[in-house]
């Protein structure tokens, strides 16, 4: 049975575009702004982005030696609690998640 357009509400789109980026800060400021796509993404995407990102920029600032644990506050998006980015804090001694 197909759908009847009395039923059917239409997507209106505005023509806009719609952008993501990532950043982290600290005490003294801003760190990196990374623009990020797409805007929905995998749990693998986002590791690739922990990893590659704030990671290696926080340790230009803060060297290893000097600041032993990196420690992230995120919101409640569900790519947070997905399996593999749970298991990836849990498997790193230097990055910790702020509860």
């Amino acid at each position: 049975m197909p759908y009847e357009p009395q039923h059917v509400r239409g997507n209106f789109q505005s023509g806009r575009m719609t952008t993501g980026y990532w950043r982290w800060t600290y005490s003294a400021g801003p760190g990196k702004l990374v623009r990020v796509t797409p805007l929905r993404f995998s749990s693998q995407h986002y590791l690739r982005i922990l990893q590659d990102i704030p990671l290696p920029s926080v340790h230009l600032i803060y060297p290893v030696e000097e600041f032993e644990e990196i420690v992230v506050d995120q919101d409640s998006l569900l790519i947070h609690e997905s399996r593999d980015v749970v298991q990836w804090f849990e498997d790193r001694s230097d990055v910790s998640v702020l509860n």
